[in-house]
């Protein structure tokens, strides 16, 4: 199945303006007429085009009139339906437009099962592990991120009745940065790890996952890139993690330099070296490869 998504920014809605779909010795094809939104030319095993009305739920169709799909297509669809839940468990859905995390957030009432598509719940779900789970969603995600932080790690700190998301680091353990102190690349790719880390801890585990990310890319470091690119490898080929559908028009991650080969100066925000301790992968900070 391939689908094209068209936004109409003054309706503020966004519907399938083009449609395959290859099942059952049946190829249909479907193409937005560019009239009413619900008017489509449609094809069936490249016989002859006909106009119909087609009503969508999702990116499937509910019914679609054509001589050569008796009943509107309904019970071909249907067993498409059937056969699309039993290959994908759930879809995890992760927008562009992130929700930056709070200096604080406050303990939630209860443990949420997704992030959000904005990222609202994930500073929230790994609070409410480390004050009422094991604390094993901050480890995992610590071991998702890896050498990205180069010598930092995420952590929770309680502030009175709230709790911070901090970056502490490892060579001097005194110096730790609030989250959202620390610029927007580790904001921006927060809610994609907790939501991997969770459905990998999840009991049952989740055996087959969609992710569906808008921009994963955006506001990340290099370093980043190819973090996720990394991720995303691993999950196909394992098969058994959550497989994630990125932007075709994005793919331009390339294999970067391990951080031995590579050399970096690290500059604060008004473009002054950072000192000492300081110096390290700091996300928010410019750094200049060389």
């Amino acid at each position: 199945m391939k689908a094209t998504i068209q936004n109409i920014a003054e309706r503020r809605t966004q519907f399938v303006s083009e449609l395959e779909i290859d099942y059952r010795d049946r190829r249909v094809h479907l193409e937005w007429l560019g009239d009413d939104v619900a008017t489509y030319s449609m094809t069936v095993n490249d016989g002859p085009s006909a106009e119909t009305h087609v009503t969508f739920r999702g990116l499937l169709p509910l019914r679609a009139d054509h001589p050569d799909l008796p009943n509107g297509g309904r019970d071909w669809l249907q067993s498409l339906r059937f056969s699309i839940r039993q290959d994908i468990e759930s879809t995890r859905y992760l927008s562009a437009y992130r929700q930056r995390p709070a200096r604080l957030t406050r303990l939630p009432s209860r443990m949420a099962a997704e992030v959000g598509p904005a990222g609202e719940n994930a500073t929230g779900m790994l609070v409410n592990d480390h004050v009422r789970g094991d604390r094993t969603l901050l480890e995992c995600v610590n071991e998702l991120l890896g050498d990205s932080l180069a010598g930092w790690r995420l952590e929770i700190e309680a502030q009175g009745p709230m709790y911070s998301v901090n970056l502490r680091s490892v060579a001097d353990p005194a110096l730790s940065v609030n989250l959202l102190d620390s610029g927007t690349g580790v904001a921006q790719v927060l809610p994609l790890l907790v939501q991997l880390a969770a459905d990998r801890n999840a009991t049952p585990p989740y055996r087959r996952l969609l992710h569906v990310i808008e921009e994963p890319e955006l506001h990340l470091h290099p370093a980043f890139h190819a973090l996720l690119a990394d991720l995303f490898i691993g999950g196909g080929e394992a098969r058994q993690g959550p497989l994630p559908d990125r932007d075709p028009q994005r793919d331009h991650v390339a294999a970067a330099p391990p951080p031995h080969r590579r050399r970096t100066d690290i500059v604060g925000r008004r473009g002054h070296p950072l000192r000492g301790s300081q110096r390290g992968l700091i996300p928010g900070a410019a750094h200049q490869h060389r």
